[in-house]
């Protein structure tokens, strides 16, 4: 059984990094893997892009294209939204899809791979759900709108929303192409899973809930004052972490809400001043809104550095307002961190209120500050956040787990069709 992954990056967005695991993992479980991207930017030899140099520029000239035509129809720059009508890789033309017994999909948008180019594949694909944009007219994540579930139009992420626009034609052109199409869905969360079996083109379809995996061999929990102290860090300091998020940046991801929580704890009577630790390359506008103790600890490619600044923190916030499972949040429940969190997407899939961390029922810097304050003063107490974050991310979330159940989905695909 050979399987073939179409991801647009291997590297650097969350998407890529958790396409280029389920790759790596399912090569060291001896199955015949290849993965094929329109940016590499990992060292990963057996990650291939096609005919490297001439390839390289035609995807970056069609995600160039496609970025400029996202911001002529969206209404905000903070909202992300793919009308997909550009893209450089056909992948019915490359002899390692035409090899594979299962397609696997990522993330192809970007100027990737156009709907269209899926219409010529004539075997089972199995779509890992980085978002909601597979099954919606455009939006990579739809807030409270259920056009999806019917038929797209009026959108509320574009600047000319109409019963027939971008939305409503995109939906369309998908259902039109893809309608026979022998897709699966894998889901890594609940929340997006539910989406899914609500959305108007993947409602019928096979829908597995697979969970995103994270290297529990490479992300545990270390010791916190022999780290700090290599970093001339103060062993007293409280520290939350969190990764780069601009204030002009996707307001889904909770920038202003962050800052509000940062700022009544430090005006909170208790005195609970916390340090941020910021990991990923962070925007001087950023910066200026920041706290000035802020540590900066920047982009860090190599997973044991980052999993060593993980486990310097308290604990790690994160401030999605909307979100699948984002990587952050298994990678430092790996290492043993308590969460904070808003209950909202997949995130109530990896954080249980008040056993690892602290799910917050309100939108608000209000509540958030009320999650952390909590976490910080039950940790005080020895609370065993370490074990049970730990035990939940290795029971639940081993790269193996993620991987045997992928084999298994695939295996029962490849055998239905050589019947």
């Amino acid at each position: 059984m050979k399987v073939v992954h179409l991801s647009q990056t291997d590297e650097g967005a969350g998407a890529g990094r958790a396409a280029r695991r389920i790759h790596q993992s399912l090569c060291a479980m001896g199955i015949d893997s290849t993965m094929l991207v329109g940016s590499k930017r990992s060292m990963d030899p057996t990650i291939m892009t096609k005919k490297p140099f001439h390839f390289d520029f035609w995807n970056k000239l069609n995600a160039f294209g496609e970025a400029k035509l996202a911001r002529h129809y969206m209404k905000e720059a903070a909202q992300y939204f793919s009308p997909a009508l550009c893209g450089s890789f056909n992948p019915s033309s490359h002899s390692a899809v035409q090899e594979a017994d299962i397609v696997a999909l990522y993330w192809i948008n970007g100027g990737f791979i156009k709907p269209s180019f899926l219409r010529q594949l004539d075997k089972p694909i199995v779509w890992r759900l980085s978002d909601t944009w597979p099954f919606t007219g455009g939006c990579h994540y739809p807030s409270a709108c259920k056009g999806f579930t019917q038929e797209c139009g009026n959108c509320p992420q574009i600047k000319q929303p109409a019963p027939t626009d971008i939305s409503f034609r995109l939906l369309e052109k998908k259902q039109s192409l893809w309608h026979d199409l022998n897709i699966t869905i894998a889901a890594p969360s609940h929340w997006i899973a539910s989406l899914a079996r609500e959305s108007r083109l993947f409602r019928n379809r096979r829908i597995e809930v697979i969970p995103t995996g994270v290297d529990v061999h490479t992300f545990y929990p270390r010791g916190k004052a022999a780290l700090r102290a290599q970093r001339g860090i103060p062993q007293e300091e409280k520290i939350v972490l969190f990764t780069s998020i601009a204030p002009d940046a996707d307001e889904r991801k909770g920038f202003k809400e962050l800052l509000s929580a940062l700022d009544i704890l430090h005006r909170s009577p208790e005195n609970m001043a916390v340090t941020p630790l910021v990991v990923g390359n962070v925007s001087e506008a950023a910066k200026r809104l920041l706290p000035p103790n802020t540590i900066y600890a920047g982009y860090i490619a190599d997973d044991t550095v980052l999993a060593e600044t993980y486990c310097m923190a308290d604990a790690v916030i994160i401030p999605s307002l909307e979100d699948n499972l984002p990587n952050v949040a298994l990678e430092s429940a790996a290492c043993g961190l308590p969460l904070i969190a808003f209950n909202v997407g997949g995130l109530p899939d990896i954080v249980i209120h008040r056993h690892n961390g602290f799910l917050a029922a309100q939108l608000s810097g209000e509540m958030l500050a009320n999650g952390v304050r909590w976490v910080l003063q039950q940790e005080s107490q020895g609370l065993p956040f370490n074990e049970h974050s730990r035990c939940l991310a290795v029971e639940k979330f081993s790269l193996e787990a993620q991987a045997n159940h992928y084999i298994s989905l695939y295996q029962s695909l490849y055998d239905c069709e050589r019947k």
